[in-house]
């Protein structure tokens, strides 16, 4: 830099500042910005960015010099580290004058250390082996050594051969007799094989196409180590060092558990392998057992997998490249003891208490017909109770024509009968996405005006937080459903003209508990817990959902012949498709059970995935909140998503931002994984904390 205009090469020398010195610049403001552009010389300036960056005086971050510590080579910074210790010095209070010198001097040091071991290594010729007693003396080359000098031989072991995949024959030379001019390819005279006019097609056949013994083969033809025009031949090579004949062989009979804790016995084995296609790419060939029973899976074992190249075998399923196949869980498998034929017996017993309908149901006193559990209707004491009236406004005729069938279906069952009441709701169809998956309408009933009458019934019902408490120290579970719900109940014959319901040119009344009045749920949790108190503290009742719960196996069978025992003395029909006994894992309640830790199902990360990223209406942020609300547990930091999107709930709320959407979003990926939590045990809680201003 010239002198001659000191200023402006100052104000260039600014503009080309980099990395630190420009951040430095920055951080100085206006005010000092001017001050150390009127320094005036070059050298003013050189003589602050001294004191400033390297200077004992220096403002800018100590980090500089544990950065240059911690880049410098790994064999240095230990040696220096220890040198700092034992002088008590901090790098954060040296200057970067003082470090450089400290790493000199370690530098230095480490270079006479290798120059010693140098120095020793160098005499390492001398020393042959140790004695046999070492605290003696030490054999070395010297003369005047009494130790022999003779190094011991190492056998090397003769490398192993690869095995051939193929071995190759020619035709025998046998001296004293002559043939004809026969080619062994074509098999016609005048020519031999390496001069076949159909050499290109075949020259090599495989053994399988001449039905000869291998001592036939080894008898007529000589064995070549690698195929050349005389080749005649080849005979297929195991891989293996052992092979079994090719034709099947007599195996013993084995014994075995399908998936449905049924056993099964086979002594059929496939003679040549079969290919399991696990992805459309991804065909694996091996032998199997076979089985006599029908529509059973194949549990496959970790060789098949591993023949597989690229197969991943994951928590949650098997993943090849782009694809992924979720597991499926089995049921659990039980041995043959004597705790799997009492399980099957009370199976059957419970089988006896199912049914497709209240019509089929064979019990001599179901509970519909016992006069203790008919429902009264609790009417509100302050409220002039007027009769509903509705006015039908018609159906389809498709509509129509279905209503009289159900009808007609429930007065055959005795679950209604006609009358000429003065009361009436009006009954329609809805097709919802539950209906279409059914594939059949829903007929429901519109019972608002005669809800408007019923007094509210506070009977509590479980809440599925309470879950993980009521479970702890569980490991064997059972779960039932109580078909049909409501209609178990039947209702006072006083009450019943008040639940009449209307169609097109026909009018009914219930003899059961119907749906769609808003004391239902409670009056039948009320009548569940009744009947079921005994069990209470081995037993969860969520309105027609039940789960028994034991710590093992002997308790649990005590548990279900008293659970079936009061189910059968008050008459209960129960779903047999939805009976689970003696599970080791089970959902309830949209949870997944399973040796002491539990997680959402994954139906209900599915349900948020169906809403949209932005633009959502109030009504839709009501419903994503709800599901998200249900597992929140699950969610890290919770409140941090759902703040935004509860401020569009409130008076005169944002417009809708990024930040919602990005809410929405994080929401969605976090319940595709969610953590399974530990179902708590005993003793006291800890409550964690965090006191910074982080959130």
């Amino acid at each position: 830099m010239k002198d001659s205009d000191p200023y402006k090469v100052i104000e260039e020398f600014y503009c080309r500042m980099t990395g630190t010195l420009k951040a430095w610049y920055h951080n100085l403001g206006s005010v000092r910005q001017n001050q150390f552009h009127e320094l005036g010389t070059t050298v003013a300036v050189l003589g602050v960015l001294h004191e400033e960056i390297i200077g004992d005086g220096a403002i800018i971050d100590k980090k500089l010099e544990n950065t240059y510590v911690a880049f410098l080579p790994p064999k240095v910074q230990p040696e220096l580290n220890r040198m700092a210790m034992a002088a008590q010095k901090d790098f954060s209070t040296l200057t970067m004058g003082q470090i450089h010198q400290m790493t000199q001097e370690v530098v230095d040091k480490l270079c006479r250390q290798h120059k010693y071991f140098s120095d020793v290594m160098n005499q390492k010729g001398k020393f042959n082996k140790a004695c046999k007693k070492s605290y003696l003396e030490i054999k070395c080359k010297d003369k005047t050594c009494s130790c022999s000098s003779k190094k011991k031989k190492r056998e090397v072991q003769p490398p192993k051969k690869r095995r051939k995949s193929f071995k190759f024959f020619r035709k025998k030379k046998i001296r004293g007799k002559t043939f004809d001019q026969r080619c062994f390819i074509c098999g016609k005279k005048g020519h031999y094989s390496r001069n076949c006019p159909n050499k290109a097609d075949k020259a090599i056949k495989l053994i399988s196409s001449l039905n000869l013994e291998d001592e036939e083969v080894e008898s007529l033809h000589s064995e070549q180590s690698s195929a050349n025009d005389e080749t005649v031949f080849a005979s297929k090579e195991s891989e293996d060092e052992y092979q079994l004949e090719a034709d099947s062989i007599p195996i013993f009979s084995i014994e075995k558990l399908d998936t449905d804790r049924k056993a099964f016995k086979t002594d059929l084995i496939t003679k040549d392998p079969v290919g399991i296609k696990i992805f459309p790419e991804c065909v694996i060939w091996s032998r199997v057992i076979g089985s006599k029973m029908p529509d059973k899976d194949i549990l496959i074992g970790m060789d098949v997998y591993s023949a597989a190249n690229k197969l991943q075998i994951l928590s949650t399923g098997v993943r090849y490249k782009r694809e992924f196949k979720p597991f499926t869980e089995a049921l659990k498998l039980f041995s043959f003891t004597e705790a799997h034929a009492e399980i099957e017996e009370i199976k059957k017993k419970m089988f006896s208490l199912c049914a497709n309908n209240h019509e089929e149901f064979t019990h001599p006193n179901p509970i519909w017909k016992n006069l203790d559990f008919f429902i009264r209707l609790p009417f509100k004491l302050n409220k002039d109770v007027n009769p509903t009236k509705a006015t039908h406004p018609g159906m389809t005729p498709s509509n129509l024509l279905l209503a009289r069938q159900e009808c007609h279906e429930l007065l055959r069952q005795g679950l209604i009968e006609p009358t000429q009441s003065n009361w009436a709701c009006q009954a329609f169809y809805v097709e919802k996405r539950s209906e279409k998956l059914r594939g059949k309408k829903r007929l429901v009933i519109d019972y608002k005006p005669l809800n408007h009458f019923l007094q509210d019934d506070k009977f509590p019902i479980l809440k599925a937080s309470s879950l993980p408490v009521l479970l702890k120290k569980s490991n064997i579970f059972s779960k039932f459903d109580l078909k049909y719900g409501f209609w178990k109940l039947g209702i006072d014959p006083a009450d019943k003209h008040k639940t009449t319901f209307c169609i097109p040119n026909a009018q009914y009344q219930w003899t059961v508990l119907p749906f769609g009045l808003k004391v239902a749920p409670s009056l039948f949790q009320k009548a569940m817990t009744r009947i079921f108190e005994p069990l209470l503290e081995h037993a969860i009742i969520y309105i027609n959902d039940i789960q028994l719960f034991s710590k093992n196996m002997e308790t649990h069978k005590a548990l279900l012949n008293q659970f079936f025992d009061i189910a059968n003395q008050y008459g209960l029909m129960f779903s047999e498709k939805k009976i689970h006994l003696a599970q080791s894992k089970i959902d309830f309640l949209g949870m997944h059970f399973s040796q002491g830790i539990y997680q959402p199902q994954p139906h209900i990360a599915e349900e948020l995935l169906k809403f949209p990223d932005q633009s959502l209406t109030v009504k839709q942020i009501q419903q994503f909140l709800g599901i998200v609300n249900y597992i929140r547990d699950f969610i890290p930091h919770v409140a941090k998503y759902t703040s935004p999107l509860s401020k569009l709930l409130k008076k005169d709320p944002p417009p809708w931002g990024l930040e919602q959407t990005q809410a929405i979003q994080e929401l969605k990926k976090i319940v595709q994984s969610p953590p399974a939590l530990k179902i708590p045990g005993e003793g006291k809680r800890i409550l964690q904390t965090d006191a910074s201003d982080f959130y």
